[in-house]
């Protein structure tokens, strides 16, 4: 039999990532949380935990993990069916998201749910493309990203497509880019990317304009809502979804360059397939307004 107690500190251990942020989220001593992990390990035979920097988990920790969060989803939903009362509070539900659909339209497809549900949201960033990492290792129970195989006894829905364009303000276009854009002058102009994760923008390049990573200056601002800020301001060009600056590209304060090209990034919402009700009442909604608001092919 599983010992859900030492389970839950293996859980707590890889998501605040270290013995020590776990030991305070559980209320113990940092020895005692290693004394679970390591009684965990012993009846299960094998190690369990990767202890570099990260933390993280092993093949059969990241089969645990997954293990876990179904069963503490499916006994607080089995509490509020049978004795509401007794319910310890809202559910907390992890998702793995990307910046970018963060700051775009995430939040609109996840506010009736919040709103008419009792339910709390853990988002848990990463790149698109790694999102579905997160989930594999049992970290969150559904993810938005680019990987379109589901995870074994999960599955896969086509969200849509995110469309990212290069703008900047009219002077800078201007200044930078006087005779257009050109693989020249995108030698020299300061660009901007989210962090060393972020291959969107060398990706456009590469493909467009036959220029390799180390080719390009760029700024490094790990917020979606900082890339139109620094455009906005004058700082640099970037590559952002469309929809992100749809108001800006309107009004007239950003534009388009380098058009028409596009760089476009087939999203998935991937799920362990877990029959949660409030699980299913996110992925519904989820795929409901995304249809709705992002380019279907």
């Amino acid at each position: 039999m599983l010992d859900y107690r030492l389970l839950e500190a293996l859980a707590v251990v890889v998501k605040e990532q270290g013995f020590e942020k776990a030991a305070r989220v559980l209320h113990v001593s940092q020895p005692a949380v290693s004394q679970r992990i390591k009684l965990l390990e012993e009846n299960m035979g094998q190690a369990l935990l990767i202890r570099g920097n990260p933390v993280s988990p092993t093949l059969a920790g990241q089969k645990l993990l997954c293990h876990y969060e179904q069963v503490r989803l499916l006994e607080e939903e089995t509490i509020k069916g049978i004795t509401p009362d007794l319910s310890e509070g809202p559910a907390k539900i992890s998702l793995g998201v990307h910046a970018d659909s963060l700051a775009t339209w995430l939040l609109e497809a996840l506010a009736p749910i919040a709103n008419t549900q009792r339910v709390l949201f853990d988002l848990v960033m990463d790149d698109q493309e790694q999102t579905h990492v997160l989930l594999k290792r049992g970290e969150v129970v559904a993810c938005i990203g680019t990987h379109e195989t589901p995870i074994q006894g999960g599955r896969s829905d086509f969200l849509g497509v995110m469309r990212y364009i290069l703008v900047a303000t009219p002077d800078f276009a201007q200044r930078w880019f006087p005779h257009g854009v050109t693989k020249t002058a995108l030698r020299v102009a300061p660009a901007v990317i989210f962090n060393n994760k972020d291959e969107l923008h060398s990706r456009f390049l590469e493909k467009f304009f036959n220029l390799g990573p180390g080719d390009f200056p760029f700024h490094v601002m790990p917020s979606s809502e900082a890339f139109v800020e620094a455009a906005h301001r004058g700082m640099a060009y970037t590559l952002v979804p469309e929809l992100q600056v749809k108001k800006q590209l309107a009004d007239g304060t950003l534009i388009q360059i380098a058009s028409p090209y596009c760089l476009e990034l087939r999203l998935y919402w991937l799920t362990w397939g877990l029959q949660v009700q409030i699980v299913q009442n996110i992925s519904q909604e989820i795929l409901r307004y995304a249809h709705q608001i992002l380019p279907q092919e």
